[in-house]
């Protein structure tokens, strides 16, 4: 889990993208928060074909996928088993 990268897809007035963006700030992971209402990360959202927000993506060192999760809890319990 040490060398993971999540990248983060919220928009602005989601209530539980909120929670996820607080606790991803508050941790020490290394986090990519992406906004989909900007031209940049719905540019973004397209390649990774978000469908639901907040998601987060799991990449190992190299970039690959490794895991979707969409609520907080969800990453919790992901990342205890990571």
């Amino acid at each position: 889990m040490v060398d993971n990268k999540y990248q983060v897809f919220v928009k602005e007035g989601c209530s539980k993208c909120q929670e996820i963006v607080d606790f991803m700030k508050s941790s020490n992971l290394n986090t990519q928060i992406i906004d989909v209402s900007t031209k940049e990360g719905f540019i973004l959202s397209q390649k990774n074909k978000i469908l639901k927000l907040p998601t987060v993506i799991m990449l190992d060192k190299k970039n690959n996928v490794i895991d979707l999760v969409y609520t907080l809890k969800e990453f919790q319990e992901n990342n205890i088993k990571n």
